[in-house]
């Protein structure tokens, strides 16, 4: 029987870091300048690439990953943002949908919809109850930009469920969609709906969306406010890497990891 192959996509060591730890034996490589990171699971080829932040390094992440192992499922994974109020830091989302948000509409062809089992939901509320945190489906927003939440919730369509803020979900979707591979997308709350951040991406990135120490340092000097606010980012981030981490480990071992 032929090996099955799973491939991940992550944007950020911290959400890979946390699941790394959790399988323990793996190599890394490199395949079109992205950090790749390989181990076994359970039978299974599991190929995780780390994106880096953004919908175009998402994209070709995807892209790369396809080219280099035509993987039998996708799973995009990583931490996002609550818009509405129900839903906690370290909370599981599975995207029902994934949507580019552009400016003040998520409507039409950049819809994506995704078919999420019900092995699979009932495998993420299991890890829920052994984690302590909520689990339930949701639509994912894709945006290139740190949003206002305040701003966005006033253009949400009525129709949307549980939505999640990421910066990359629906690059990769697309690319999955595209090439007829199964997909699912998970995502860990990293920051509550009351919870607007003071500072945009741009201002941590270079125009590649490589986060950068100095310019980090240097908005921190000119913004001494958001400290507090980065100190607590760091813990939540924890939370919700530990979280996610249980769960990919969890449905990689089990056979509902092909069947999203």
């Amino acid at each position: 029987m032929k090996e099955q192959i799973i491939g991940l996509i992550a944007a950020m060591p911290e959400e890979i870091s946390p699941l790394l730890k959790l399988v323990g034996a793996y190599n890394r490589s490199a395949v079109a300048g992205f950090n790749l990171y390989r181990f076994s699971l359970c039978g299974k080829s599991c190929l995780l690439m780390e994106a880096g932040i953004g919908l175009e390094r998402a994209g070709r992440a995807a892209e790369a990953l396809i080219a280099s192992a035509r993987p039998d499922c996708m799973i995009s994974f990583g931490f996002g943002g609550a818009v509405q109020p129900g839903m906690a830091v370290g909370d599981l989302a599975v995207a029902r949908s994934s949507r580019l948000y552009q400016g003040d509409n998520c409507e039409g062809g950049e819809t994506i919809l995704l078919k999420v089992s019900a092995n699979i939901m009932r495998r993420v509320e299991a890890i829920s109850v052994k984690q302590g945190c909520a689990a339930r489906q949701g639509d994912f927003l894709t945006t290139a930009e740190i949003l206002s939440k305040r701003e966005l919730v006033k253009n949400l369509l009525p129709d949307l469920v549980s939505p999640v803020l990421d910066m990359e979900t629906w690059a990769v979707a697309r690319t999955a969609h595209r090439e007829d591979i199964p997909f699912l997308a998970i995502r860990a709350i990293s920051d509550a709906s009351d919870e607007e951040l003071g500072f945009s991406i741009s201002e941590f990135t270079d125009s590649k969306m490589n986060i950068r120490i100095p310019k980090i340092l240097r908005t921190i000097a000119l913004k001494p406010h958001i400290i507090p606010q980065l100190i607590r980012l760091a813990r939540n981030s924890r939370i919700a890497g530990r979280n996610l981490a249980a769960l990919v480990k969890e449905l990689l071992q089990n056979d509902i990891a092909s069947e999203p």
